[in-house]
């Protein structure tokens, strides 16, 4: 099995840092790069707006391997974190196939600074941690999410194209107006047949059906039903 090494990250979001963690699949990467901002006296410090560039980081860190995932955790009124136990499954089943995965907290969560009582606004930390990922590791990452951690990944996508995703278990109802007022949602879906917060046939109208994969039996939290749920994963993470 590959082996994954564990960072704790601080990443600069919109409402302060947030808590976030990086398991970088064995044999990728080439190093790290150590930046020194300006002097402190004339406003230098890790958040100076050219720290993403000098050096030309991204050069130096192209080519290492199948690229990111980045991880979004279920509701935080509800217990939801970075160490949510889907998530980690899937970060598992990533790492197998050569990604590295990173996870984060929304604000309010952990030692994330500020409060994030919507999925439209953990998409604006979402954004946050692609901008960082984007200018540290020089890839777009992939983005899987997990109930709101799902529905974070959608609001995204209001003002990302392109946008490569898995989503675990949506629940729509958690989304806002400009959200719930798209004719079609797009992404790969996985649901429980037994979801009754996701609620499949819900998905199966907003969504094209052919993306839309059933797991028979399991409900929300697929407590059993881990070897269906990574298995239905394998095409996100194997695929071209």
């Amino acid at each position: 099995m590959t082996q994954a090494k564990m960072t704790p990250l601080q990443i600069p979001g919109p409402q302060g840092v947030l808590e976030a963690k990086m398991n970088r699949a064995s044999g990728q990467g080439r190093g790290m790069v150590v930046l020194c901002h300006p002097h402190p006296a004339y406003g230098g410090s890790h958040m100076f707006q050219e720290i993403g560039t000098c050096g030309s980081p991204s050069h130096m860190f192209q080519g290492q391997g199948r690229g990111m995932v980045v991880l979004c955790h279920p509701h935080p009124a509800y217990g939801g974190s970075l160490n949510d136990r889907i998530l980690e499954l899937l970060s598992q089943r990533a790492h197998r196939s050569g990604f590295s995965t990173l996870a984060f907290n929304v604000a309010g969560v952990g030692a994330s600074s500020g409060h994030s009582p919507t999925a439209a606004i953990a998409a604006k930390d979402l954004a946050a941690v692609i901008a960082f990922v984007e200018a540290v590791e020089a890839v777009t990452p992939k983005l899987l999410g997990y109930s709101f951690g799902a529905i974070t990944v959608l609001e995204h996508t209001l003002i990302a194209q392109d946008v490569d995703a898995l989503l675990i278990a949506p629940v729509l109802a958690l989304g806002s107006p400009a959200l719930l007022a798209q004719p079609t949602l797009t992404g790969a879906v996985i649901v429980g047949s037994a979801d009754g917060f996701a609620q499949p046939a819900s998905l199966h109208a907003r969504f094209n059906p052919s993306s839309v994969q059933l797991i028979e039996g399991a409900d929300h939290f697929f407590n059993g039903y881990d070897v269906e749920l990574v298995r239905s994963a394998e095409q996100f993470f194997d695929g071209t």
